[in-house]
């Protein structure tokens, strides 16, 4: 188990956004149980900041943007501190073609990001650092700033978005053949990842049990949004866009219209048919801070994971798949990664077209006793922060044993 070490950990989600229920920010909060942690903010670049400017969290940050600041806060709560690092805004390129200009570009922005760190490195004291990239692979060449003891690149997701396609794989590419290792969170993943790095692990996501069973608890209220709706709610919690097999949606939408389908996250529609928008037992809810899940997840009386079959697909471990079943609730799912699904059958149920999906919900709504219940909940408490930090803890201390054995 690693321990008393200097981390730093540059993730893609900022830790004061709504999305700091991910994966990175929960990796960095189990590692700084037991060891010094310096999580670096992804940088706001110049089109955002000023697209942003009246925003909370840039007014925030605005103290932290000038030139000598050294950027560094607390964020803790009752069980763990950590210590945050904002960064100054970096030059917006992604819309620029790969070549030299992108390039010396980049370089400034790494640049500023790196200078950012070295003089928190020194004002902090840490040494021996151990490295981890958590998904920010717009910034390649960072960990020479760092002189890390161990440089980790941590996959937690497949490209999908557009923005994200545009550069990312090559990026990526560059980042994973300077890393020591790999950690991504699905088996294929790592598999693919392994051709480009063979020191490639898995370490799978989980959720965050505690938070998620609050929705058994009578205390916390069903969301308001969804009291109106007519029951059964078959509630989907998470992005709203190419994964999502809409053909099934819709299918299922208009052979059982008494049901109401929920769908809670991000839009983007340009990958949502707009069949979908007209269809009017169909609602859409917009994205809500992570602290107002469970209210949601209350409210559900099927949670449904309708992803689309394919090579993308085959990457994806849904941190909703643990939420669901934390919050005890039923889940249907199509068979997107059998790695993984398949470990589940017996306890969620696994449907492929729209006749068998609609035939698992209602299998789903007359099975939902106590029984079942707790059998959802002991998968999701074998699958907590709390265990996956432990996992990820002892694979950095095998490393880096390794590391200073080479």
């Amino acid at each position: 188990m690693l321990k008393n070490r200097d981390i730093i950990f540059f993730g893609l989600p900022r830790h004061d956004g709504p999305d700091n229920g991910s994966t990175s920010f929960f990796i960095a909060k189990e590692l700084a149980k037991k060891n010094r942690v310096l999580y670096v903010d992804d940088p706001y670049t110049q089109k955002a900041f000023i697209s942003n400017i009246k925003r909370r969290e840039i007014k925030q940050r605005l103290k932290h943007y000038f030139p000598f600041s050294p950027g560094i806060s607390e964020w803790a709560n009752d069980e763990v501190s950590l210590k945050t690092l904002t960064v100054p805004p970096t030059i917006s390129i992604n819309s620029l073609n790969a070549g030299p200009l992108y390039t010396f570009l980049q370089g400034i922005n790494t640049f500023i990001i790196g200078k950012r760190i070295e003089r928190a490195i020194k004002k902090l004291g840490f040494s021996n650092i151990i490295f981890i990239n958590s998904f920010n692979f717009y910034y390649p060449g960072l960990e020479k700033f760092i002189s890390p003891s161990l440089y980790i690149y941590h996959c937690i997701d497949g490209m999908i978005k557009t923005y994200t396609l545009r550069h990312g794989p090559r990026l990526e590419t560059r980042l994973m053949k300077s890393a020591d290792a790999v950690i991504s969170t699905s088996p294929e993943l790592q598999r693919l990842k392994g051709l480009v790095n063979p020191n490639s692990f898995c370490i799978p996501n989980a959720a965050d049990f505690k938070h998620s069973s609050k929705a058994l608890s009578p205390e916390t209220p069903v969301a308001a949004e969804l009291e109106s709706l007519p029951r059964p709610i078959i509630g989907y919690i998470g992005n709203i866009e190419r994964r999502i097999d809409y053909s099934i949606l819709e299918a299922i939408a208009k052979k059982q219209p008494s049901w109401s389908f929920v769908l809670l996250g991000p839009v983007e529609p340009r990958f949502i048919p707009n069949i979908i928008f007209s269809i009017p037992n169909i609602h859409f809810v917009k994205f809500q801070p992570f602290q107002r899940v469970p209210e949601f997840l209350k409210g559900f009386d099927v949670a449904m994971i309708p992803f689309k079959i394919d090579e993308i697909s085959r990457t994806i471990i849904p941190l909703k798949l643990n939420e669901y079943l934390g919050a005890g609730r039923p889940v249907v799912s199509t068979c997107f990664n059998p790695d993984v699904m398949k470990q589940k059958d017996g306890v969620i149920f696994i449907a492929d077209t729209p006749e068998l999906f609609t035939d698992a919900i209602s299998q789903a709504l007359a099975s939902n006793n106590e029984f079942n219940i707790e059998k959802r909940l002991e998968i999701a408490r074998n699958n907590t922060w709390d265990r996956i930090g432990e996992d990820f803890s002892e694979l950095l201390d095998t490393l880096l044993v390794k590391s200073k054995k080479n």
